[in-house]
């Protein structure tokens, strides 16, 4: 994505305060504003790191997702906190598109965990506003069937899955 490209600090050091810190184990919940903390630095090195071929950041902003869905965060609650957050990985507020971009994200793996019936305490893909939610429910369902059909992403074409999408 070029508008992060420039703005934000080289990825090696946007992601040095994510370090895991060894704990019991048993996991305790990470709580709520630090899970933002870690969508906004990820999401941030994800952009970065996807312009040049990457996608370790974006796993790690995946990851965070999949932590808030299986603590049982709605998407709103997750915009709430990520609005609160006072980290700003890209060295300034986000623009509008990339803020709507990152919603994006996070609900696209809410709505591929809803699709595999990942184990929650409720519906979570629901939390996913209505737009975002009709525009790529199918799409979601495509790839997940692919994939259980044993596609893997060097052999699914996005495109053609995409095409089809605008085509109904």
């Amino acid at each position: 994505v070029p508008f992060l490209r420039s703005a934000a600090p080289p990825v090696s050091r946007t992601l040095t305060t994510l370090r895991a810190t060894p704990s019991s184990s048993k996991s305790e919940p990470l709580p709520s504003s630090q899970l933002a903390l870690l969508l906004e630095k990820s999401f941030v090195a994800a952009c970065q790191s996807l312009a040049t071929g990457y996608v370790t950041e974006l796993k790690l902003f995946i990851a965070a997702a999949k932590t808030g869905y299986k603590q049982g965060l709605t998407i709103p609650q997750l915009q709430l906190e990520l609005a609160a957050c006072p980290s700003q990985s890209a060295g300034r507020p986000l623009a509008q598109e990339e803020a709507d971009l990152r919603e994006v994200w996070l609900s696209l793996v809410y709505l591929t965990l809803d699709n595999v019936r990942y184990p929650s305490s409720e519906a979570l893909g629901a939390t996913v506003p209505a737009p975002i939610r009709s525009q790529y429910t199918t799409f979601v369902y495509d790839v997940v069937n692919a994939k259980k059909s044993g596609y893997n992403l060097q052999t699914l074409k996005l495109e053609e899955v995409a095409r089809r999408e605008e085509g109904e």
